[in-house]
């Protein structure tokens, strides 16, 4: 959230829907980098390594991560829209 906030305090609006939808994409894209670099550490340790288990375990977690990332991605966009109005409001 904070990233995308701080993109609609500095700029005064929020992203488009297309750059909403690189951003989503973007986020989805460092998470999982992120957790198969973490899961595949943390299972090369164990006597058995097993590639479908790492694949299915960053597809759940991905899955999860993903629907989270947009709905706060969203939730963003809602609160400086009301943050705006209100802005709106106080300066007339």
């Amino acid at each position: 959230m904070w990233p995308c906030f701080s993109f609609g305090m500095k700029q005064r609006r929020y992203f488009t829907a297309s750059e909403k939808s690189s951003v989503v994409w973007g986020m989805i894209g460092i998470n999982l980098l992120l957790q198969f670099a973490f899961a595949s550490m943390a299972m090369l340790g164990q006597a058995k390594f097993s590639w479908g288990a790492l694949a299915f375990g960053l597809i759940f977690v991905c899955l999860i991560h993903s629907l989270a990332i947009a709905f706060f991605v969203h939730l963003t966009g809602k609160t400086l829209h009301k943050e705006f109005e209100k802005q709106a409001k106080t300066s007339s």
